[in-house]
């Protein structure tokens, strides 16, 4: 927490340097901005901009409302009957796949056996295979 600190006053210092302090700028900008809100002008830019606003999401509602209904009431169910549909065919090939990968299952350790004696005889040739690469990389 020590070095938040530092930096915070790190940042007052760099602002008070060039002549007005970081909180008086910032006071300032809440100040104006607060007197401009509270204006007769901000107040009628603010009223216009949300009575503004007000209406085009007054527009918007009917579309937005046609949109739900036709997603609610017509793609989801479809996306429901979809999914119905598809079950029997999913639960037939995932039945298949496990069925497969259970008639390679006594083939993996004799398998694995034979892959690792391949490799047990190429280690003598892999020191051997790198000098050769060193060589080339250094040609």
């Amino acid at each position: 927490m020590g070095q938040v600190g530092g930096i915070i006053s790190g940042v007052f210092s760099a602002a008070a340097a060039v002549g007005t302090p970081f909180l008086g700028t910032l006071g300032a900008l809440v100040e104006s901005t607060n007197e401009w809100v509270n204006s007769a002008e901000g107040m009628s830019v603010l009223t216009g901009f949300f009575s503004e606003m007000n209406g085009a999401v007054a527009a918007l509602m009917p579309s937005l409302g046609t949109l739900a209904g036709a997603i609610l009431g017509t793609v989801a169910p479809a996306i429901a009957q979809f999914i119905q549909a598809v079950g029997p065919g999913l639960e037939a090939a995932v039945s298949g796949l496990a069925t497969g990968l259970a008639g390679i299952a006594p083939a993996l350790a004799p398998l694995g056996a034979a892959f690792g004696q391949i490799l047990a005889a190429a280690a003598p040739l892999l020191p051997v295979l790198g000098q050769i690469i060193g060589a080339l990389g250094t040609a």
